[in-house]
């Protein structure tokens, strides 16, 4: 057995948390942020002040898919906040 390396997730004890439950539990906080900022305003307004498409931004909020970094820098830039906030850290 090979020993445990720099590196090497084991050397630090990091939990797996295992990329399924990880990618999930990120949707969800995003989700959740991105509906708490919305507030009262449709996903049409958003979508058009930040230059996305409505059914993407529809798609974030049900948790049907993730925005790519240039939306999501658009998204954090336009409610005044950080990306860490944003994706619920």
């Amino acid at each position: 057995m090979a020993e445990a390396g720099e590196g090497d997730l084991r050397v630090l004890n990091m939990p797996d948390f295992g990329e399924t439950d990880l990618a999930s539990r990120e949707k969800e906080a995003f989700r959740q942020r991105l509906r708490e900022l919305r507030g009262r305003n449709k996903p049409t307004v958003l979508a058009e002040c930040c230059g996305l498409n409505r059914n993407a931004v529809i798609g974030y909020e049900n948790g049907d898919s993730l925005p790519g970094f240039e939306s999501l820098v658009k998204l954090a830039d336009y409610f005044g906040v950080g990306l860490d906030y944003l994706v619920g850290r």
